[in-house]
């Protein structure tokens, strides 16, 4: 066979290296466009309308864990009567440097799991301890890690711990209903145990807002006292949620008067949140201790799917912790609900659906096209839901 003339040759050299330089572009250009392919992909994925089918899987994220630190104290006194007449919130900011007690009276209306908007002094007469943090909890906005109620017995007994306490009562005090008409005057005084147990307890002929002034002052004397290491051991080994009043002792502590307003007349006193002005109190009260879900309280109705008699209450008492501020409670249209729905009306709230699915820890998240302006989500609690162990 004869040789290819020289410019063929020549041309044949030219295409082989034209070849070669286009594997050499298109290789990495089709790398390229793979990598492309498979970011886009994942955009896919993580677009609303999957996160939609994948919410319907049941949720496995636990519950938002507590503020670290110092936990917060709901303490309160039940009266014989079975009412509460003394109720307080206690909060140790992080570092324990500095706390607040914010004073909470007993005759304002809130909104109650499972019951119509109570006064917060009948709630241990409608329910366990755990409705009445979770009403407070709801109420203030602000995480409560615990809850202390006291009867007259263990009240007396922490008095006598802390011994005679040094209070400044700024006005005088009468005590309401008293035979002997006792009068406690204004000043500096020492109080005996049972005093300040009278004190904190009984209501003045005046109002309850006066008698959280005499409050305040019997803590302030209670505070100081827990300074001394051995009332603290007698105390925290009576109580042991006092743990969190003993290390308010340590601290700078500021004392204030839940925002309210009286909707009462003569001889029917009961108090309404001043929701102008309560934001502002508890964010200077408790800022590390608010509750919400990317910055704000989603409105939640939660309604019962199953007919089981307190399951509003024990699914609010997993809503109000993880940021959800419960405004109704009720029934289902119909029973035999078998799985929690978490339902939301606008896409700016599904994030906040989601979170709260978490929380539940059951059911599935649903959007509703028909919004009515009312709630931001609801829950209707099914047959799977399962309260944890505490609420």
């Amino acid at each position: 066979m004869l040789p290819p003339a020289p410019g063929v040759a020549r041309r044949e050299r030219r295409r082989r290296r034209a070849v070669r330089r286009r594997r050499y572009v298109v290789a990495p250009v089709v790398l390229l466009v793979l990598v492309a392919l498979a970011v886009l992909g994942a955009q896919l994925r993580s677009s609303p309308s999957h996160r939609r089918s994948a919410a319907r899987v049941p949720a496995v994220a636990p519950p938002p864990a507590a503020a670290p630190g110092v936990p917060s104290l709901l303490l309160a006194h039940r009266a014989a009567n079975g009412r509460v007449d003394l109720a307080t919130v206690v909060g140790v900011a992080a570092g324990g440097h500095n706390a607040s007690v914010v004073l909470v009276p007993t005759l304002t209306a809130a909104e109650t799991p499972s019951f119509d908007p109570q006064l917060i002094a009948d709630l241990l007469n409608l329910g366990p301890t755990q409705l009445l943090q979770t009403t407070v909890e709801n109420l203030m906005g602000v995480r409560i890690d615990q809850t202390a109620v006291l009867d007259d017995a263990t009240l007396s007994a922490l008095m006598q711990a802390a011994g005679p306490l040094s209070v400044r009562l700024r006005d005088p005090v009468p005590v309401l209903n008293d035979p002997q008409g006792r009068v406690y005057p204004a000043g500096d005084q020492e109080l005996a145990p049972q005093d300040a147990t009278t004190l904190l307890t009984t209501t003045v002929s005046t109002g309850e807002l006066d008698h959280l002034v005499a409050v305040q002052a019997v803590f302030e004397g209670w505070l100081r006292a827990l300074r001394s290491p051995q009332a603290a051991t007698l105390s925290t080994t009576r109580v042991p949620q006092l743990a969190s009043l003993v290390a308010a002792a340590q601290a700078s502590t500021t004392f204030s008067t839940l925002p309210v307003t009286n909707l009462g007349g003569q001889g029917d006193e009961r108090y309404q949140v001043r929701t102008d002005a309560l934001g502002p109190a508890m964010q200077t009260a408790f800022p590390g201790r608010l509750l919400g879900i990317g910055g704000r309280r989603p409105r939640v109705e939660i309604l019962d799917g199953t007919g089981v008699p307190g399951l509003a209450q024990q699914v609010a008492a997993v809503v109000v912790p993880a940021g959800g501020d419960v405004v109704k409670t009720g029934n289902a249209q119909q029973f035999g609900q078998a799985s929690t729905q978490v339902v939301y009306y606008r896409d700016s709230a599904r994030a906040q659906a989601e979170s709260l699915l978490a929380a539940l820890g059951a059911g599935t998240v649903l959007k509703e096209p028909t919004d009515i302006g009312v709630f931001d989500i609801t829950v209707i609690a099914g047959a799977d839901f399962k309260s944890p162990p505490g609420t």
